[in-house]
């Protein structure tokens, strides 16, 4: 048997946030995380600080600093939520557009202002001067320049002189609200702007070729309004390659079965993975290893290189002892199975029918027949297996159904459901409501009704059942009757 999961081992190269871009909502409505794939875009929650206002976002290292009217504010990135929100300056106006460059410091702009905020100097805010353009909502580095979305397109800032600031894209039709930076290579950066559409309830996020001062086309579109955005390449770094976690199979009990997985964030770059020098892939997966030290060099087409070792394991040898324990079904109950292993240490599974995981080692309410069960170790390495007959202890050959059942979860006649012979045929089971609708339906003997519609609890009081069902002789039997639902 193949392992699913096993051990990890994380790695982090250069940055932990590659490829990711966070998209500020504004209006009090939060942040969203955006994954540019060459798939298409994939965006996802974030857990942000609670009654808060992001309106301007700028991320440096895994600190996140955000203005809200005319304050700014700072929370660290931990486990992909924001945490210590707090604040740390008061800004002279409401800013509407925030960047951070690779050393820190911070730019904004109001209306046609540039501000600068070096945390280094304690000084606060800096007025560098008005620039010949409105400010639209954004700022992003770019090949070590300072660029801006405007009323009227992308603006190249001139840091030095503001009023000597240029037209560098023109968008003239285009209402830009936010900017995005991504790291494609190691020597690569792209710049995306996202235009508001659909009435304020949708974002193109655009591509630009800053280089050849051109609109590339839209890349995808997000279903939310983008107020700003912040990325850990927007000062104007590379990320490199950045690598999630490394997962190794060992080879279990078949000589050569060992896998290592290389796992990372989607991106636009593609990695090539070399084991051993010798084979190579784009997906980072290698298959049929025997045990032992691998190299694992990964590199891209911007020259990006890193490597690493990793060791497939041996499957343990020592194989403890598994004894089955079986209670038989009876005309009440369904039957039980459970296993002891010996010696036990506490990372050991039992997978049954193929799907079904316990980590207690016991299954109840089963039927009769032959149940297959595979017991694994934590790297679901297989050490045993086996196939469990159990026959109906009794000679009952019909089902009965209880006048009452109590759905209050302490593990007593919480299901209404036929009790009796679980290998009758043709079983149908059907509820009713007082005003003759169906309320509950099933094929299978060992399903019932929880006493929930669409997992609302209903009232207390009465309601009608019909079933069916084939005996073991072939006698076709009826049931009818009211149950009671006591709360």
């Amino acid at each position: 048997m193949r392992a699913v999961l096993v051990i990890l081992f994380l790695v982090f190269w250069q940055s932990v946030f590659a490829q990711k871009i966070y998209v500020a909502l504004g209006n009090g409505q939060g942040i969203k995380k955006l994954n540019i794939t060459s798939a298409g875009c994939v965006t996802d929650t974030f857990v942000v600080c609670p009654n808060e206002n992001y309106f301007a976002l700028a991320l440096y290292g895994n600190q996140l600093y955000y203005a809200s009217n005319s304050v700014l504010y700072a929370g660290t990135i931990v486990n992909g939520e924001l945490t210590g929100c707090h604040p740390i300056d008061i800004t002279p106006f409401p800013m509407s557009s925030m960047t951070v460059d690779n050393t820190g410091v911070i730019y904004s702009a109001n209306g046609s202002g540039l501000f600068k905020w070096d945390p280094a100097s304690g000084n606060g805010f800096e007025f560098l001067g008005i620039m010949p353009f409105v400010s639209a909502g954004d700022m992003v580095f770019y090949g070590g320049e300072l660029y801006m979305a405007s009323k009227t397109g992308i603006v190249k800032v001139n840091i030095a002189n503001p009023g000597a600031s240029t037209m560098h894209i023109a968008m003239n039709s285009v209402s830009v609200f936010a900017m995005a930076v991504i790291s494609v290579d190691c020597n690569l950066n792209k710049v995306y702007a996202m235009e508001t559409v659909q009435a304020g309830d949708a974002t193109d996020l655009i591509e630009l070729d800053m280089v050849n001062r051109r609109v590339v086309g839209v890349a995808c579109r997000i279903p939310f309004s983008a107020a700003d955005a912040a990325s850990d390449v927007e000062g104007g770094t590379f990320s490199g390659i950045s690598i999630n976690e490394i997962n190794v199979i060992p080879q279990c009990k078949v000589p050569g079965k060992g896998e290592v997985r290389v796992i990372r964030e989607p991106g636009l770059a593609v990695y090539t993975y070399t084991l051993n020098g010798g084979q190579n892939n784009t997906n980072g997966i290698f298959s049929n290893l025997d045990p032992g030290s691998y190299h694992i060099e990964i590199t891209t087409p911007g020259g990006c290189y890193k490597d690493t070792m990793v060791d497939v394991p041996l499957f343990n040898n020592i194989v403890p002892q598994v004894q089955e324990h079986v209670l038989s079904p009876d005309c009440i109950s369904g039957g039980k199975v459970w296993f002891t292993i010996t010696p036990d240490n506490g990372r050991n599974k039992v997978i049954y029918s193929g799907d079904t995981l316990s980590a207690g080692y016991q299954f109840t309410d089963l039927a009769t027949g032959t149940h297959h069960f595979s017991v694994v170790d934590e790297y679901f390495c297989e050490l045993a297996a086996k196939d469990i007959s159990l026959a109906l202890e009794g000679s009952c050959d019909t089902l009965y159904f209880p006048s009452a059942f109590t759905p209050d979860n302490n593990g007593r006649n919480d299901i209404f459901r036929g009790l009796g012979n679980r290998s009758v045929k043709d079983y149908e089971l059907a509820v009713y409501d007082r005003w003759g609708e169906r309320i509950f339906f099933t094929r299978n003997v060992l399903n019932g009704w929880n006493g929930k519609i669409n997992g609302v609890e209903q009232s207390a009081g009465l309601y009608i059942y019909i079933a069916s069902y084939t005996t073991s002789k072939g006698q076709k039997k009826t049931s009818k009757g009211t149950i009671l639902l006591i709360r």
